[in-house]
């Protein structure tokens, strides 16, 4: 079986109306919240409350569903518009919280620099007052036939707040795999230092940039190919760590801040990688 032999040649035409009424970034009221797990080795809270640890799979789905969801899915799968048989049975909806009061001062930094790559703070002109979030670390496939009688919901104000949520997204899913040297010559010493500042430091030395990214010298998973020695360069009045870093993946890096918003780590250039350096 192939998803396509499931897919009608007509659709139900509420279907079909609702979903040109959606765009991607678009809210919807309390969405489902479900995954597989096997309660055994459980993880998350739910799995491991109510698991059953002699069964090998489970469904989870938990009754206190999130208040709104975001549709993550790109606007040309969700109308499909363009398609004389649409192709797209599903959506998918990650789910969108209200975290004020929640988050420390230092959190809240990172959350409105958009440092932390899986929750995006949200601007919302028609929900109540709050701090309202989408987090992106679960997304839930949501067939269309849920849609129709719904009412899409703003979660921004303009058009490029639309458009830097899907840069966002698309960023999620470009990022290639590091070697493990790479982490650990660079990613975790870099991530432990910023760590380890006070909070009044963090602010003024990561004021502006909001992202980091490496650019590599030879392949990602195996990056050993050497760098002349003269295009190393450190700001010394920024402190930065360095140690054996560039020594222990075999070679040499160049370490700048862009106050444009942006951290590089070797050369400046668009075939540079992002590296998530912050959570909350």
């Amino acid at each position: 079986m192939s998803i396509d032999d499931g897919i009608p040649e007509h659709w139900d035409a509420d279907v079909v109306e609702a979903c040109k009424q959606y765009h991607q970034g678009h809210l919807v009221e309390r969405p489902p919240f479900l995954y597989i797990a096997v309660p055994a080795h459980g993880v998350w809270a739910l799995t491991r409350a109510v698991g059953d640890s002699t069964t090998q799979e489970e469904l989870y789905e938990t009754e206190d569903r999130p208040p709104f969801g975001m549709i993550t899915t790109e606007t040309c799968d969700i109308s499909e518009e363009a398609s004389r048989t649409p192709r797209q049975p599903w959506i998918s909806v990650a789910p969108v919280f209200d975290l004020a009061g929640r988050l420390s001062q230092a959190q809240m930094v990172n959350l409105e620099a958009n440092r932390v790559r899986y929750v995006r703070l949200l601007d919302p002109p028609g929900l109540p007052k709050g701090l309202w979030v989408v987090d992106f670390r679960i997304e839930v496939p949501v067939e269309k036939s849920w849609l129709p009688g719904r009412v899409p919901i703003e979660a921004y104000r303009s058009e490029q707040q639309y458009s830097r949520l899907a840069r966002a997204l698309a960023g999620r899913r470009e990022r290639p795999v590091l070697s493990d040297d790479v982490h650990k010559a660079l990613v975790r010493p870099l991530r432990r230092w910023i760590e380890r500042l006070s909070t009044s430091r963090r602010e003024a030395v990561l004021a502006g940039v909001t992202e980091v990214r490496v650019l590599f010298a030879g392949s990602p998973l195996d990056p050993r190919l050497r760098i002349p020695a003269r295009n190393y360069r450190r700001d010394a009045d920024e402190r930065l760590p360095t140690g054996n870093m560039g020594r222990e993946m075999g070679g040499f890096y160049r370490v700048e801040w862009k106050a444009s918003a942006f951290l590089f780590l070797l050369i400046p250039t668009r075939r540079s990688t992002p590296v998530p350096l912050v959570c909350i």
